[in-house]
């Protein structure tokens, strides 16, 4: 009797997500000065934008957001949350932040803040907290300046992909 045998190779492959999920999770405001007791009165547009865009905030400047002087608005519930994709195959994959703000001023007039973006690839690495790194690549929590003369601005997103 003859027996054949052979090898064969075991591929493994890893899951790797085109979807990343994008959350705005707060804005802190520094230095803030503006009439008043410098809490900046914020709208505008802050998006997360990949092969699609995803908008986390956008509000008209009849609805603003109270960010309080040398403090924190924190952003909860699903319409602060959107699904940007990307092509994880492409080594140039990236997703950009976006920032579009103004600070109202009622009949004084509105300032128009510095249109501000921020970009994110597989290789960033995220905010640092109490000497804790908060992610890397897709899977982190970034910090996008904004800085004017009514006030310095941190806007808080995180990204999580989505498997």
């Amino acid at each position: 009797a003859l027996a054949f045998s052979t090898t064969t190779d075991v591929l493994t492959c890893d899951r790797i997500s085109q979807n990343i999920q994008a959350t705005l999770k707060s804005i802190s405001l520094a230095n803030g000065s503006d009439v008043g007791n410098n809490d900046l009165e914020i709208y505008g547009f802050i998006k997360a934008q990949g092969l699609t865009t995803g908008t986390l905030f956008s509000l008209p400047d009849n609805n603003v957001v109270i960010v309080p002087n040398e403090g924190v608005k924190t952003f909860n519930g699903a319409q602060f949350q959107k699904t940007v994709r990307i092509d994880p195959r492409n080594a140039a994959a990236k997703i950009q932040l976006v920032a579009d703000l103004f600070e109202d001023d009622g009949n004084n007039g509105d300032d128009d803040m510095p249109f501000t973006s921020f970009e994110i690839n597989k290789d960033s690495t995220g905010a640092t907290a109490n000497g804790q790194l908060l992610g890397e690549g897709f899977n982190g929590q970034y910090q996008m300046q904004v800085s004017s003369p009514e006030g310095d601005l941190t806007i808080t997103v995180e990204l999580r992909p989505i498997l």
